[in-house]
């Protein structure tokens, strides 16, 4: 009955031929059935880290400038000393996800690399 069902469907809805960039991550993940999911969350996730990396420097750098065109201005003062602030706690939770993963990786998977660089395992001939 449910072989019917799926067979009445596939023949319904046809078969989905996956984008062509899924077929780059599968290659990327050992080629075959192999599901590049992974890679792509992995790449996703080293993507937010140098995103929010930039986003840090150019914070401290927009309040370097405003410290030198402050001029004795306090708020001005306030608002630097404010900014710099949060872009070093953004630094810091930054590292520390990063250093989580790692130790969360090296506890239950014994690599601490596992969570943020999976190797992906095929079947073996």
């Amino acid at each position: 009955m449910v072989r019917k069902l799926i067979a009445d469907a596939s023949a319904t809805f046809g078969t989905i031929d996956a984008p062509a960039g899924v077929v780059d991550y599968n290659i990327a993940a050992g080629g075959g059935d192999a599901i590049g999911i992974l890679v792509f969350i992995t790449r996703f996730i080293q993507l937010i880290f140098v995103i929010a990396g930039i986003w840090v420097m150019y914070n401290v750098i927009s309040a370097g400038f405003i410290y030198l065109g402050a001029e004795g201005d306090s708020k001005a003062h306030s608002k630097v000393k404010d900014q710099i602030t949060m872009s070093v706690i953004g630094l810091i939770i930054i590292v520390a996800s990063y250093g989580i993963a790692s130790i969360i990786g090296l506890i239950f998977f014994g690599r601490a690399d596992f969570i943020l660089n999976p190797i992906i395992q095929g079947p073996t001939p």
